[in-house]
């Protein structure tokens, strides 16, 4: 979960935006200010598959170019909080977790449902039955993991971020492919 305290601005004259769509096409003198009084952001990623954005109406979207705020379409995009961060954040509670990572999966019975993949600590063993017993008092049922995986070190993106698209393609070639072998036996 992210909270950031941010203070209200106030603008003077005309134009008062920092949209690339705006500011780029359109000249306008602003004067800025802030007041001494805060709106808090929360940012938690939901499990559920649908965005929802709450600020003077609630709204729920499919994608983020379905939000209709601007602002927090361009939010989001800036902080790239692209999985779920619940998940995530509590399996790096673990001591033995060195770091981890969860994406969502194809669930024949649910839509999605949670993969876990786990980098452990050097000279930690850990096995699937410890990341769940982790995970099991602090998530709701529907919210556990499908599968947990150990891998010695996360696939990144060129910007160093955690590459979901590889994540998805090993999930393929091992774990379904694994569950499917389980199942045909």
């Amino acid at each position: 979960m992210i909270i950031s305290q941010t203070p209200f601005r106030v603008s003077f004259a005309g134009g008062g935006t920092d949209l690339p769509a705006f500011s780029q096409h359109e000249f306008g003198a602003v004067l800025s200010t802030t007041i001494d009084h805060h709106i808090y952001v929360t940012i938690h990623r939901r499990f559920e598959p649908t965005l929802r954005v709450s600020y003077s109406r609630t709204e729920e979207a499919k994608s983020i170019d379905e939000v209709r705020p601007e602002l927090v379409r361009a939010a989001m995009r800036l902080t790239e909080i692209d999985e779920p961060l619940e998940i995530t954040t509590i399996l790096c509670e673990h001591p033995g977790v060195l770091e981890a990572a969860t994406i969502g999966v194809p669930d024949r019975v649910y839509g999605e449902a949670a993969a876990c993949f786990v980098v452990a600590k050097p000279g930690q063993t850990l096995t699937s039955e410890a990341i769940m017993g982790h995970l099991k008092p602090r998530l709701s049922e529907f919210k556990m993991p499908q599968s947990v995986s150990f891998m010695s070190s996360l696939p990144k993106t060129d910007r160093a971020k955690v590459s979901k698209d590889k994540l998805l393609e090993y999930w393929r070639e091992h774990v379904r492919a694994q569950e499917a072998t389980a199942a045909a036996k």
